[in-house]
């Protein structure tokens, strides 16, 4: 049997890297499937998708234990909040995420700075 030899272009030095960039990237990529798949294409799962990108990545944040990777991990997380923060903010996308029968209100925790007022998203909803 012929043995076939091949230089990697990675070293030991990148096995830190890798290690930081999964944990990073993984939600982000997941919650791009989620976003983008056709099954799932409703305006209500936007927010509470995007909630838990910005939870998961903040715990990682403040866990520490992101050293090599911190700088991606922080792009990320800004990233994400300044790209979508009208969303955030946006009425029709609230009432959207909280009509959504698997969300409701469960991922207003998940967004501690806005301070959602859940009383006053459940008025709306009755009205609507």
């Amino acid at each position: 049997m012929n043995v076939i030899k091949f230089k990697s272009s990675f070293s030991l030095g990148d096995v830190p890297f890798f290690k930081e960039y999964q944990p990073v990237l993984t939600p982000v990529s997941q919650a791009l499937d989620i976003i983008q798949g056709e099954e799932n294409a409703y305006m209500g799962i936007q927010i509470p998708t995007l909630a838990m990108i910005l939870k998961h990545l903040q715990a990682l944040m403040d866990g520490g234990g992101i050293s090599v990777c911190d700088p991606l991990l922080r792009a990320r997380f800004e990233g994400i909040e300044a790209r979508f923060s009208a969303q955030f903010e946006d009425l029709d996308c609230i009432l959207a995420s909280s009509f959504h029968p698997r969300f409701k209100l469960v991922w207003v925790e998940c967004l501690d700075d806005l301070k959602y007022d859940t009383r006053e998203i459940t008025r709306k909803q009755e009205v609507l």
